[in-house]
Order: structure tokens, then C-alpha cells, then sequence
């Protein structure tokens, strides 16, 4: 009998660096990445940001989501708002709630 599959939907961090560069490559369509790669400095100095966030989703160690937000501070307020950069799912994923339990993730660490 086969086991149901593990799905796990995290926020990245510092030492995800090759996991972020993966789904980078993996989740983007290639006519969405521009031409000027970010390098791996890019990316790690990135993670480190507190204001930057990179969440994925996984099945069993398998790429299946990706979403970039950032936060800053709101200029008619004294709180912030959190601007939605990417999202996107596996085409053989979609439609599973998978985009809704990222967005769910942000929420929760913004």
C-alpha cells in the first residue's frame, strides 16, 4: 500500500540557496527569466533580507511551487504591505490549492 505523499510549504532561507536557484530554473518559464542571471551572491544576499520572501512547495523533495514577495512599509499608514513578485505552480499541480497554501505561508511569516 502506498503512502500518501509529503507535501511541505516553507518560507527559504539563508542556506536555501540552491534550492531557491532550482526552482528559479525548474518553476520559471524561461520567457519570464530575463537574460541577466542573478548570481549566487545575488540570490544569497537576498535571502538574508528580512523584507524578502521566497516560498516554495514540494512533494516528496519535488519542486512544485515558488513565490517571491517583498514587504515595505506603507506610506499612508504606519504598517506595511507585502507586494506579491511571483507565483507560479507546475503545470501538473495547479488547481490542488497549492498557490492558496503558499499565499497562506506569506501571510503567516509576513
Amino acid at each position: 500500500m502506498r503512502s500518501q505523499p509529503c507535501m511541505e510549504t516553507r518560507r527559504l532561507h539563508e542556506n536555501d540557496l540552491e534550492l531557491l536557484a532550482s526552482a528559479i530554473w525548474l518553476l520559471i518559464p524561461e520567457e519570464d527569466r530575463s537574460d541577466n542571471i542573478a548570481s549566487d551572491a545575488y540570490l544569497k544576499q537576498a535571502l538574508t533580507d528580512k523584507n524578502c520572501y521566497f516560498i516554495l512547495s514540494e512533494i516528496d523533495s519535488t519542486l512544485i511551487g515558488y513565490l517571491s514577495a517583498f514587504r515595505f512599509p506603507a506610506v499612508e499608514t504606519t504598517s506595511f504591505q507585502v507586494y506579491l513578485c511571483d507565483i507560479v505552480v507546475d503545470k501538473n499541480f495547479r488547481r490542488k490549492g497549492i498557490g492558496t497554501r503558499m499565499i497562506e505561508e506569506l501571510k503567516r511569516c509576513a
